[in-house]
């Protein structure tokens, strides 16, 4: 768990920006409005990845998981980016399956090295919905 306090704070400042970014783009609308919204979410989160990165390198391997937990959410981004590339060129890909070397859920790593960042829903699925027919 990230639990040096220099580190936190800026966890938590961070995370919130990205939150409150990636919630104000809800993927929605065609395939290509999707792609759009997903990649306009991941640079929110790439913002925050690339802001807690810039802590002092000291600092960052003081706090064992923080390297690890940003290279987590990395491969996040990257996976993301596939699935927009995907609907770009008219697939729907499934959702990655990422996993730690022991075969753990990433998601499940990074919620627990950073609870105080919890993964925004709207990152766990970029497939809006389907409409309600009903009115």
């Amino acid at each position: 768990m990230i639990d040096s306090d220099q580190v936190v704070k800026v966890v938590q400042t961070e995370c919130g920006r990205m939150t409150e970014s990636v919630s104000q783009n809800e993927p929605t609308g065609s395939p290509r409005q999707v792609a759009k919204a997903i990649i306009e979410q991941d640079v929110a989160v790439q913002e925050m990845i690339n802001a807690i990165g810039d802590i002092a390198p000291k600092l960052l391997d003081s706090d064992r998981p923080t390297r690890a937990w940003l290279g987590d959410w990395q491969r996040f981004v990257d996976a993301r980016e596939s699935i927009a590339d995907g609907l770009n060129h008219g697939r729907f890909p499934d959702y990655p399956k990422l996993r730690t070397a022991d075969g753990t859920r990433i998601f499940v790593r990074m919620e627990f090295a950073a609870d105080d960042c919890p993964i925004p829903d709207t990152l766990l699925n970029p497939y809006p919905a389907e409409p309600d027919d009903e009115v």
